[in-house]
């Protein structure tokens, strides 16, 4: 398995491939380009003061991508429900 940090992340996201899998090919992957970007609207809409989570928004810590298929001609194809793990926790709030 190999690990590398997700660019443009604060804190640091680190991503952990499977050996057939590279970072240049998840990051050129459309449905992960767009599960990313949903991901990153969500969190960002903790910084509303309406949010329920404003006071302790969830951070994105980690990525674990488990398992990827390649179709003909190289399409990658990550089977999201069973073999894509992404971890958030909570920051707590300060007081």
């Amino acid at each position: 398995m190999s690990t590398f940090t997700l660019p443009g992340t604060v804190p640091s996201v680190s991503v952990d491939l499977p050996e057939n899998l590279s970072k240049n090919q998840l990051l050129s992957f459309p449905a992960f380009k767009t599960w990313l970007a949903s991901l990153k609207a969500s969190v960002e809409l903790q910084k509303n003061e309406s949010h329920p989570f404003h006071t302790s928004p969830y951070k994105l810590r980690s990525i674990e991508v488990q398992a990827c298929d390649f179709f003909g001609g190289g399409r990658v194809s990550l089977p999201y429900t069973s073999h894509l793990i992404f971890r958030l926790s909570q920051v707590p709030p300060i007081i």
